[in-house]
């Protein structure tokens, strides 16, 4: 099977990137070829892949100006559409694991990805499906989960980002434009691995969403589930 590997970055920046990069490792381990999606960075470990990868982007090296010049870049990633739309072209995979894609390779890679009949799985590393900045704390780091019925602009009045209203405005407006442009249940398969901290949070929601905790008729090995069609890394 030849499965792509999405996310925002190419290294070990973090949790979720490690997981990325091991997920891919051991996936080749067990026969399947593994084809890499991100963006150019010179700390980024070696693919032959990286011809398809897009251009470094990364907000905190750029001044606000310009941020707010390329705000439509953060919500719509036209790099990202043509790039990807190459990869599948060239490489033909069939099926697509994404893990973090939001404000870097940004939504415009799920509509690529549907178009040409690729499934798409997600990994949730955080909680970008419930809270606009992921991580249900408000400016203050308090815990904060105002948003969880439906209330977004929550996120501009507590300057959930960094305290600053700015870049919680542009969060707001990233969050309700993927919601109402690519809403997550059509685009990502209904059976997702996530966390039971996730669920437990508000169940109602996931419903909605239609994710389903119980995989049925799979073989668990090392953290990963596999079964006929596809492996999907566990979040504990």
């Amino acid at each position: 099977m030849k499965i792509l590997q999405i996310n925002n970055c190419h290294y070990r920046r973090g949790g979720a990137d490690v997981v990325y990069l091991n997920t891919g490792q051991l996936l080749e381990k067990y026969g399947n070829e593994v084809v890499y999606f991100s963006q150019l960075s010179k700390q980024n470990k070696k693919t032959k892949y990286d011809k398809y990868f897009i251009n470094e982007k990364d907000i905190f090296k750029i001044n606000i100006l310009k941020k707010v010049f390329n705000l439509f870049s953060f919500f719509f990633s036209i790099e990202s559409y043509y790039k990807i739309s190459r990869l599948i072209k060239n490489e033909r995979p069939d099926i697509a694991h994404i893990h973090l894609y939001r404000g870097i390779l940004t939504p415009s890679i799920l509509y690529p990805l549907k178009k040409n009949k690729i499934p798409i799985v997600i990994t949730l590393h955080d909680y970008n499906m419930l809270c606009p900045h992921y991580c249900f704390l408000n400016g203050k780091n308090e815990i904060c989960e105002l948003c969880i019925n439906g209330a977004y602009f929550n996120c501009v009045a507590n300057k959930c980002n960094r305290n600053n209203f700015l870049f919680s405005s542009i969060t707001y407006l990233e969050y309700i434009f993927h919601k109402k442009i690519f809403p997550f249940s059509s685009y990502f398969v209904t059976k997702y691995i996530l966390s039971k901290c996730l669920v437990a949070c508000n169940p109602e929601n996931m419903i909605k969403l239609k994710i389903i905790m119980n995989v049925e008729n799979s073989l668990y090995i090392n953290n990963l589930v596999v079964n006929d069609y596809i492996i999907l890394w566990i979040i504990l």
